[in-house]
């Protein structure tokens, strides 16, 4: 083995580049063959930096390290190409860095350079001592057929000036047995997950229920009339399609059969609640199992109290209100008619892993976590003010990558890259439960008859059709969709499964974009019918839960505030885009029958963050805007099936890119967040004065009467 390591060192090294820097150095790292690291002095030829194609940046090279300096808001640079074709294992990108201020989004492109050729990899974080940074390149590799003699790598560093920096030891290596493991798990379900999800199995699971006088989970099913059979647990960190092998498991009678389970089992240190797994049925023959049924949720959990929650008063609401929107400007709560808002959570700002003056400790799962009183208290008195003027309030659970440490490391979905938001990590027991004490945590304080400020509805993540940016494991290059929703759909039935224990009125939404049957950019995004359609799928096979859809419906292009304009916007099943102006496709898609709550009940749909752009503070401006405003509401108020729309934003946000959607300007000096017209047509919708107000707005769309507006 030792033998075999260095000379494949020698020669995976020798042919990759042009130019290396020679170093002799005790290697306790990953080897690029994935062997063990040798006791001996290993020579690797790193990787040179070709300082002729640096763009914005400075570079100072000396015995193999490179020291640069950003001078503009493009810094890159390129390596010297490939004089001989990749070694197929060699797939980790692996190299040092120093950078006390970070660097803003670390991109890759792969040669020939063009756009749609790069990944971005995400923030590297501040350090001030030689961090390693180990990217498996392997999907990337493949898809962009890179690494034939002539290529090359080229390094993109952020977008900012004035960043210092240094970076060493760049080279590809060879997946560990851990990495290609993780790999391979992943490439399996990938596999095998539309083959479960199509598959007509011999057995089900009719039935799954709480005995709560005994703590016991009911399981009813049936299976053929001979052969051995077993129920299986899936939790949240195994995958159905995989685990079914190993995975705790009880004998059952062949044909009708049910079965008692214990609620709560210990597992390592910690009691694990079994009402977040799924149950599914294998054949046993000669100690081997073979799947033989989809896999079941639990049904409905009922309180042990009598749930309520905030009934809708009209269509009308705002999005993303939160403590400084209402401290500015409270009264508009009342003057503007709304029923609903939504309300931001970011769950690093509620939990956290260690005991301090502002935290309060909360046990789960017999472990300990602390909460962050501060923020708590915030959410309450915020969530309190609009529950004292009737609003229905939807929190929009949301999992920042930053924060206490510990918690990352638990609740960071390994496989995040980049964006606002992670997708929650689910793979362990530790990061289920964390998860789930979190979750737990805000539905007994704010959905539960006791709260004493109500939460009635939850939305999971946002826009995870845009999954890279907002609910991020990567992108659709790295993370195929069925895998990618897979996570998804786990989220969304923990939440339920948690949160209709406190409140069985409480309706769990999914978050999507206005990108319906077609993605932006298939490399990185998804898109929502299709997502959807495997939701309904899931439930179908799975248990049906009352999941509901929270969908953005802005313009095409968000900076046109012209919705009634957009060209792909049409009204056809297959449209690229729903925006305001084909509304009517969200109203057919959510009343159709396949689409019902257990065949029968419609599920909610609101448009939980959509707005109309004004391009600069000029009365021609912000007249379209109002024209835009007016065009939007007509639309949801006469399409059928929408119960509610939650307009972004209530105020100009300076951090929107350029945007401004609200209808209020910036609360800047020279603007003081004064009323846009816009605000006066969103107050006068379903008013006595709707058809006053509106009426010049016609002449700006080119109508004659809004009944125009209509497919």
């Amino acid at each position: 083995m030792k033998k075999n390591i260095f000379v494949g060192l020698i020669t995976l090294c020798a042919v990759i580049l042009v130019g290396c820097t020679e170093t002799e150095f005790i290697y306790n790292g990953p080897m690029p063959d994935g062997g063990k690291p040798d006791d001996k002095p290993v020579v690797i030829d790193y990787w040179e930096l070709n300082a002729t194609t640096a763009n914005n940046l400075t570079v100072v090279e000396e015995k193999g390290e490179y020291s640069f300096v950003t001078t503009g808001g493009d810094p890159f640079i390129s390596s010297i190409p490939l004089i001989s074709p990749n070694n197929a294992d060699s797939v980790v990108l692996s190299f040092d860095y120093i950078a006390s201020s970070g660097i803003d989004d670390f991109e890759i492109f792969f040669s020939p350079v063009a756009a749609g050729r790069s990944e971005s990899f995400g923030e590297l974080k501040p350090t001030n001592q030689w961090t390693n940074v180990s990217i498996n390149l392997k999907d990337y590799i493949a898809k962009y057929q890179w690494g034939n003699a002539g290529d090359f790598l080229r390094f993109d560093f952020g977008k900012t000036s004035d960043v210092s920096f240094k970076v060493r030891k760049i080279y590809l290596r060879s997946m560990t047995d851990e990495e290609s493991s993780a790999t391979e798990r992943v490439e399996l379900l990938v596999e095998t997950l539309d083959e479960y999800l199509n598959a007509n199995y011999s057995a089900k699971v009719e039935n799954i229920s709480l005995n709560t006088s005994s703590n016991m989970l009911v399981i009813s099913g049936n299976t053929p009339s001979d052969g051995k059979y077993m129920i299986c647990e899936i939790a949240p960190y195994h995958d159905v399609t995989i685990d079914y092998q190993t995975v705790s498991a009880y004998d059952i009678n062949n044909g009708n059969f049910a079965i008692e389970v214990p609620r709560n089992v210990r597992v390592g240190n910690i009691t694990y609640d079994r009402i977040l797994s799924k149950w599914a049925i294998v054949k046993v023959e000669d100690d081997v199992r073979t799947l033989v049924s989809h896999a079941r949720y639990i049904d409905e959990l009922t309180p042990s109290v009598v749930s309520q929650i905030t009934e809708l008063t009209t269509k009308k609401g705002l999005a993303g209100v939160g403590p400084a929107e209402i401290s500015m400007f409270s009264s508009d709560l009342d003057e503007l008619g709304i029923g609903s808002t939504t309300y931001n959570i970011d769950v690093k700002t509620v939990i956290t892993s260690k005991a301090g003056a502002d935290t309060e400790p909360y046990n789960y799962g017999g472990k300990i976590y602390y909460i962050n009183k501060l923020a708590v208290n915030q959410i309450t008195d915020a969530i309190r003010q609009l529950n004292e003027r009737n609003l229905s309030v939807a929190a929009i659970i949301l999992v920042s990558p930053g924060g206490d440490p510990t918690i990352n490391e638990l609740l960071n979905h390994p496989r995040y890259t980049q964006g606002y938001y992670t997708m929650p990590n689910m793979t362990t027991l530790e990061s289920v439960n964390c998860y789930a004490a979190v979750l737990d945590y805000l539905a007994r304080t704010f959905s539960s008859k006791e709260a004493k400020a109500r939460i009635d509805h939850w939305i999971m993540h946002n826009e995870v059709d845009q999954g890279h940016i907002w609910t991020n494991m990567g992108d659709k290059g790295s993370t195929p969709a069925n895998y990618y929703f897979d996570t998804y759909v786990k989220s969304v039935r923990m939440a339920y499964n948690i949160i209709r224990q406190y409140n069985d009125k409480s309706e769990i939404f999914t978050s999507f974009t206005h990108f319906w049957s077609q993605d932006e950019n298939g490399n990185r995004e998804y898109a929502a019918k299709p997502m959807l359609e495997r939701m309904v799928k899931y439930s179908a096979l799975e248990g049906d839960c009352k999941w509901a859809l929270a969908y953005h419906s802005y313009p095409q292009d968000l900076t046109n505030p012209e919705v009634w304009n957009d060209p792909d916007a049409v009204n056809d099943m297959n449209t690229k885009y729903v925006s305001f102006k084909n509304l009517e496709i969200l109203g057919k898609w959510i009343t159709e029958k396949d689409h019902l709550y257990k065949g029968s009940v419609k599920r909610s749909l609101w448009l939980s963050e959509n707005g109309i752009n004004t391009h600069s503070y000029s009365d021609e401006d912000l007249d379209i805007q109002a024209a835009g405003c007016a065009y939007a509401l007509k639309k949801v108020m006469g399409v059928n099936g929408i119960d509610a729309i939650q307009w972004h934003r209530w105020i100009d946000h300076p951090d929107e890119g350029g945007l401004r959607l609200g209808l209020r300007k910036f609360t800047d000096t020279e603007n003081g967040g004064m009323k846009k017209n816009s605000y006066e047509v969103f107050k006068a919708i379903g008013n006595s004065d709707e058809d006053e107000v509106t009426e010049k707005y016609k002449s700006i769309i080119g109508i004659n009467d809004w009944s125009e507006i209509f497919y």
